[in-house]
């Protein structure tokens, strides 16, 4: 960042009070000096901490009172979500809100603004099966890295597959000729142990 580089605050004025107006400020004083969480990758419990803080300071900062009533149904609305059931539901609740809250904030006034109370269940469906993918992806993982594949000593590494691995203890059927030449039964043999 340049050092001369500006952005815009807004909040508590040099008395003490709440103003609303915009202040402009060198953007290195206004980087954080933590590291800073991107609201998608919270956790459903840190986004449920977070949004009575967020707005009570909506409400403080004196936001149109038809925005605040969309917030609050939109929060409420995904609190009460069936998502809420399972983890893969409240990762997909994470990303949405993260998502839906940042479209809605772009779009207000705009001819493309929409009701943020109302749920897009299209895009929900969409972070659930993101989520759903997500998490099978996480346990083939942990299962590949729980249980390794263990090598037989009688199988050379270079021919050794999981499959091969099962074959060795597939029963094995073949015929077998008695000594006219002629089949007779069906017999199973095992391999070596």
């Amino acid at each position: 960042m340049a050092e001369e580089a500006f952005g815009f605050t807004y909040g508590i004025s040099s008395d003490g009070s709440t103003g609303s107006s915009l202040s402009l400020k060198p953007v290195s004083a206004l980087v954080h000096p933590g590291k800073i969480t991107l609201d998608e990758n919270l956790t459903w419990e840190q986004v449920r901490d977070a949004k009575a803080c967020y707005l009570s300071h909506v409400i403080e900062a004196r936001w149109n009172k038809t925005h605040v009533d969309a917030l609050v149904s939109f929060f409420i609305n995904l609190d009460s979500h069936p998502y809420n059931d399972t983890p893969e539901g409240k990762q997909a609740l994470v990303w949405y809100q993260a998502h839906a809250r940042e479209d809605w904030h772009r779009k207000l006034g705009t001819v493309e603004s929409f009701n943020l109370a109302i749920l897009n269940k299209t895009l929900l469906a969409d972070f659930k099966k993101r989520a759903n993918d997500l998490s099978v992806q996480n346990n083939v993982t942990q299962v590949s890295h729980s249980f390794p594949i263990q090598h037989n000593p009688l199988t050379p590494m270079s021919t050794y597959t999981p499959q091969s691995s099962l074959q060795l203890y597939t029963p094995h059927m073949h015929r077998a000729s008695n000594t006219t030449g002629h089949s007779c039964a069906l017999h199973r043999t095992f391999p070596p142990i």
